[in-house]
């Protein structure tokens, strides 16, 4: 787990940890394709880590599971 996945996990579940990461992860949720990739340029692991709670099956469980297990 990286620090872009902490901070989905604290964006999503609304105990933000840091305030400019986790309105970074709400920015690439709402962002469009074109600006999604821009946002990818500078900040890879965060995209990578809100397309994975997007589409990947399973990937907010388990993140939701490492996140537990570490608090």
């Amino acid at each position: 787990m990286n620090k872009a996945e902490e901070e989905l996990y604290y964006a999503m579940t609304q105990s933000d940890n840091s305030c400019f990461s986790a309105g970074l992860c709400r920015l690439i949720l709402k962002a469009d394709i074109v600006n999604r990739a821009l946002l990818g340029m500078i900040y890879p692991d965060y995209v990578d880590a809100v397309e994975k709670y997007q589409m990947q099956l399973g990937y907010w469980e388990e993140l939701c599971e490492k996140m537990e297990k570490k608090l």
